[in-house]
């Protein structure tokens, strides 16, 4: 799925860590999104081209 096309509440596969959007924005033609890990309940902030593809497992 490309990055602008995510939403909140989505899960995403980033090195093997399962991370689920709790905020996305596109700012200064990024797509930026708040994740956290469910794993290690660790928050990231990501940023991505908005046509970047993006590994979503739900």
């Amino acid at each position: 799925m490309k990055a602008n096309q995510l939403k909140n509440g989505d899960t995403i596969s980033v090195d093997g860590d399962h991370l689920v959007v709790f905020h996305f924005c596109e700012e200064q033609g990024q797509v930026v999104l708040d994740v956290v890990s469910e794993v290690s309940a660790r928050r990231f902030e990501l940023h991505y081209a908005p046509d970047a593809r993006i590994s979503v497992l739900s």
